[in-house]
């Protein structure tokens, strides 16, 4: 459980960081809006929100038996997927969210984890 809030505690400041980096960047190209910004911040605590739900049902899985483990895993799958497309559609279309804002966020993540196995691998 310790290495999972690591994990995450990892994740949200590098999210956080990513964040920053994407908003100025924006403010650079004359892009910036508080649209933006709400966009980012929502899409980011989504996406950190998707991961902690992903632990959790992992965490849950591994209690049952190998075959109950794999239904599980797929039934979670497929309703975090579902939050997904719902959270992605609702953000697409409701007008006060920038879509660039709302996409780049979900893919942070992915990312973060990528640059803390290289940084991981370098140390051992």
């Amino acid at each position: 459980m310790k290495a999972i809030r690591q994990d995450l505690y990892f994740l949200a400041i590098g999210c956080a960081v990513l964040d920053g980096i994407l908003l100025v960047v924006a403010a650079c190209l004359g892009l910036f809006s508080i649209s933006l910004m709400v966009s980012v911040l929502v899409s980011s605590l989504f996406s950190l929100f998707h991961l902690v739900l992903l632990f959790s049902h992992l965490k849950k899985s591994l209690l049952k038996s190998p075959l109950g483990a794999r239904r599980r895993a797929m039934g979670n799958f497929l309703m975090r997927m579902g939050i997904l497309a719902v959270f992605l559609s609702l953000g697409l279309t409701f007008f006060p969210f920038y879509a660039l804002g709302i996409i780049l966020p979900l893919l942070f993540p992915k990312l973060v984890l990528s640059i803390r196995l290289i940084i991981q691998k370098k140390e051992s």
